[in-house]
């Protein structure tokens, strides 16, 4: 009994100061939710795809080909002038090209006997090619002109001189003294220099110690002017050469410097 009396005293007298202090009401406590950050998927790996290479078109620029330029080729006998084919040939032959006669002995060429002393000049040991001398052919002619009067066989060289053969010796007798004024035995080289002085077809100059510049444009027009073939102008020309002359060709026209050594 006196612990209830107790009890209630202190209620009695608390009760008042706790109801100054208002209503006391319990604190809230508001649970924050923790929302978990969401989780990335996998980091799925994306897949290298490799673009197909196209190849650009390797476009191959056209061929300009360089214009061609004619060739320049070396002179043939087909388009030579026949003097100029006959030239070269007299100043290339050798004794292998040529025809022995083992009867009378020595050599011959084109139907033409060479001279003896040629033919000794052609297998002496110093000729080591033994090469035939240019003025073979036209010192046979020569001399072949210089016995005409002894009654020679005349058909024999006058082809060669001429390009044709005469009807008759009386017809051919009418050219020999002409002939025989530049295709002749003795001062050859002064003689046919005297010669080309003097023809239309032939550009002549004349240098300093007495050397002689001869322009031949038409090789044929100068050998239908001489009365002669072209055949036996390839002839003098050798002459020439044997004698120091340069003989040149160029487009068909011939050029001949040589000194007049009398």
């Amino acid at each position: 009994m006196k612990k209830v009396t107790s009890i209630l005293l202190i209620l009695a007298i608390f009760l008042p100061v706790l109801a100054g202090c208002g209503t006391f009401s319990p604190v809230e406590t508001t649970t924050v939710p923790t929302t978990q950050a969401p989780t990335k998927p996998p980091a799925t790996e994306a897949p290298t795809s490799v673009p197909p290479t196209t190849q650009e078109p390797t476009t191959v620029p056209p061929t300009t080909e360089a214009p061609t330029e004619a060739p320049t080729t070396a002179p043939t006998e087909s388009n030579m002038s026949a003097t100029e084919a006959r030239y070269k040939k007299v100043v290339t032959l050798t004794r292998d090209d040529c025809d022995k006669d083992y009867v009378l002995g020595g050599y011959s060429h084109w139907g033409i006997r060479i001279l003896a002393d040629d033919c000794e000049r052609i297998d002496t040991e110093s000729n080591l090619r033994h090469v035939v001398p240019a003025r073979s052919f036209y010192r046979a002619m020569a001399l072949c002109l210089s016995c005409f009067s002894l009654g020679n066989d005349w058909t024999y060289y006058a082809p060669h001189i001429l390009g044709y053969t005469p009807e008759s010796r009386s017809d051919f007798a009418e050219l020999v003294d002409d002939l025989s004024s530049f295709i002749c035995t003795e001062n050859s080289v002064p003689t046919l220099i005297q010669k080309f002085l003097i023809l239309e077809t032939v550009e002549s100059t004349v240098g300093d110690d007495e050397i002689y510049t001869f322009q031949i444009a038409d090789p044929a027009a100068c050998a239908a002017e001489l009365g002669i073939s072209e055949e036996m102008l390839a002839y003098i020309f050798g002459m020439m050469h044997d004698s120091g002359g340069e003989i040149s060709f160029s487009d068909g026209a011939c050029t001949i410097v040589i000194k007049d050594y009398h």
